[in-house]
C-alpha cells in the first residue's frame, strides 16, 4: 500500500486522490467503493465529498463588460498616462459611471494600451541635471 499523506501535512491527502474522490462521487460510485480502489479509509472518503468546496461562478466571457460603453474614454486616459484609480475617478465624476475599480482596472488591463506615466516636472529638471 502506498502512503498518500503529503510529507509535512498531516491527515490531508495528495490533490490526485482529492480530485479523484470527486470524480468518482460524481460517476455515482459508493465512498466504499472509491475508498476500495484507491486503497484509502472509507470516512476519508466520506469527510472529503461532506467538505467539498462549492464551485465557484467566475462570470463568463460573454457577459459585457461595464467599462465597454467607455472605451474611448478609457484609451484617451491612458494615452495621457493616467493611472487605473486615477481613470475610475474620472469616470464616476465626469460620466456617472456606476461600475467598480476593478472592473476599470480588469478592463483596462485587456487593452494593453497603458503606456509609461509622463514625467513629473521635478523628475525632468533632475533628468535633464543628470545629462
Amino acid at each position: 500500500m502506498q502512503i498518500i499523506l503529503e510529507k509535512g501535512v498531516m491527515n490531508q491527502i495528495k490533490v490526485h486522490y482529492e480530485q479523484a474522490i470527486y470524480t468518482l462521487a460524481e460517476r455515482g460510485l459508493s465512498n466504499r467503493r472509491i475508498a476500495r480502489d484507491l486503497g484509502i479509509h472509507r470516512e476519508t472518503v466520506s469527510r472529503y465529498l461532506k467538505s467539498k468546496p462549492a464551485k465557484v461562478h467566475t462570470g463568463s466571457a460573454s457577459t459585457p463588460s461595464s467599462c465597454y460603453g467607455y472605451v474611448r474614454i478609457i484609451q484617451d486616459k491612458l494615452l495621457q498616462g493616467r493611472s487605473f484609480i486615477r481613470i475610475f475617478q474620472d469616470l464616476k465624476v465626469e460620466c456617472g459611471f456606476s461600475g467598480s475599480y476593478y472592473s476599470v482596472r480588469r478592463y483596462t488591463k485587456t487593452l494593453n494600451l497603458r503606456l509609461d506615466p509622463p514625467l513629473d516636472a521635478w523628475k525632468r529638471v533632475l533628468v535633464k541635471r543628470c545629462k
